[in-house]
């Protein structure tokens, strides 16, 4: 957020606070200060702002919604919840709640649950990607592959998504299906080619096919992207070794272990190839 923005909340703020000085009681004043809060990441006091909110209007249902947005940035999925469930006890016709809702159970591994709450919220709007995307998510949790790529195609009839292309081809690999994995992590690199996860990705494909020049350029595009993203430091290691190119594969091990000591992984492959270079 660009400087002039965060003035802006923040005297936002103080006119909140000299209108609350006067009448402490205007329950919109306090919604708006906690969506000011949001605006800046300030998701405790966001959340303090709108209990005072629903001290005075306990049926506001924005309000519930906002506060239970604020608890998922806190990775607070229960009180989440909780609150969500408010919302839908006031509306329950309120697609976007459903949704948050699904989102909530999903991260406390309550894939079932999940599942009926993004259900309900396609029942009110199934003309939204993003339920669809999330359901498919859950079902690739549950194992439920095709039924996965089934939502993530509805939803990318709506809206053809970065992330719902990288999710779609995720499931492929699942399924071992791993050129329709490549065809899907290069549709979303055509609509974001800024995702690190997905040249990672697309890399391993690679690997996996024995293509390591290729697996190569997609693991540094990742790792220039994210300079620490440990795992690409580390497949990069592996291309270069399974290529009989030892040295360059150590720096990448090495590399990688600057930026954790005990990765694993990067242990054990650097271990390999110093026995190697003993017995040689």
């Amino acid at each position: 957020m660009i400087l002039g923005e965060l003035e802006k909340y923040h005297e936002a703020i103080e006119a909140y606070d000299k209108t609350l000085e006067i009448e402490p009681k205007d329950a919109e004043a306090w919604y708006n200060k906690g969506n000011a809060f949001i605006k800046l990441s300030m998701y405790q006091e966001a959340i303090e702002a709108y209990d005072k909110t629903l001290d005075i209007n306990p049926k506001d249902a924005e309000a519930w919604y906002n506060k239970g947005n604020a608890f998922i940035k806190l990775s607070m999925y229960q009180e989440a919840l909780e609150a969500y469930d408010k919302t839908l006890d006031i509306n329950p016709k309120d697609a976007k709640s459903w949704d948050n809702k699904g989102i909530a159970l999903e991260e406390l591994g309550k894939y079932h649950e999940a599942l009926e709450a993004y259900d309900k919220s396609l029942e009110i709007e199934p003309k939204r990607a993003e339920p669809w995307n999330n359901k498919g998510n859950v079902l690739e949790e549950l194992g439920k592959y095709h039924e996965a790529l089934e939502a993530y195609d509805k939803s990318l009839e709506i809206e053809p998504k970065s992330e719902t292309w990288y999710n779609k081809g995720n499931a492929f690999i699942k399924l071992d299906m791993h050129q329709e994995a490549l065809k899907c992590y290069e549709k979303a690199i055509k609509i974001n080619p800024n995702d690190s996860d997905v040249w990672y990705n697309k890399g391993n494909i690679f690997g996996n096919l024995g293509r390591f020049q290729e697996a190569l350029k997609c693991y540094e595009k990742a790792i220039e992207i994210n300079p620490n993203f440990i795992s690409a430091w580390t497949n990069r290691g592996h291309a270069f070794k399974d290529s009989g190119k030892y040295q360059e594969a150590l720096q990448s091990f090495n590399k990688a272990l600057e930026l954790d000591p005990n990765f694993e992984p990067a242990l054990k492959a650097k271990k390999e190839i110093l026995e190697k270079n003993k017995e040689d």
